[in-house]
């Protein structure tokens, strides 16, 4: 972090009320003040997230090429606010690093923006039509997806309920 009036606990402070928590620069200000005793314009706040941006895009652009060459990678995506817009909070999983963006589009070309153009792995998603440009070949669906989708068939009562069964059944033995 850049050396200035405040420390980098401080500017970690900060970039977890208005990153994690999101919190608006406003109330930031007040919540520095009143249980820090450290008073803070909202300009300096917006010039904290600048500086946090810029120091994180070197790790970020790390985790983001990890992700790339992994063999398998989790995605998915949420709705999300974002200045007012409706806005999607992406996220890719690896066994290590897990990338987090926030994107104005629910298409396909955030996936690939995830995944960059080195990924070949294996694809876990769920049926979201987003993900259709990845082979099929190479796409798993997300078991949290699959265990609701037997439920639901178990739910329907005779031959269906015995299927529903077994398949709960197959996918529970391999815990």
């Amino acid at each position: 972090m850049p050396s200035g009036t405040y420390g980098p606990r401080v500017h970690a402070t900060v970039a977890l009320c208005t990153g994690s928590y999101r919190l608006s620069k406003r109330t930031t200000s007040e919540v520095m003040d009143d249980l820090f005793g450290v008073p803070m314009s909202v300009g300096t706040i917006s010039q904290f997230e600048k500086t946090t941006s810029e120091v994180l895009a070197e790790p970020v652009a790390q985790a983001r090429g990890y992700v790339e060459e992994q063999s398998v990678a989790h995605l998915d995506e949420t709705s999300w606010r974002e200045e007012g817009q409706r806005a999607w909070l992406w996220v890719a999983v690896t066994s290590w690093v897990t990338v987090f963006v926030v994107r104005l589009s629910r298409g396909g070309q955030v996936a690939r923006e995830l995944l960059g153009e080195r990924f070949r792995g294996i694809l876990v998603t769920d049926r979201d039509s987003g993900y259709n440009w990845y082979p099929v070949r190479w796409r798993q669906l997300c078991r949290s997806h699959l265990l609701r989708d037997f439920e639901a068939i178990r739910g329907r009562g005779g031959t269906s309920e015995e299927v529903g069964d077994a398949l709960l059944k197959q996918v529970m033995s391999q815990d």
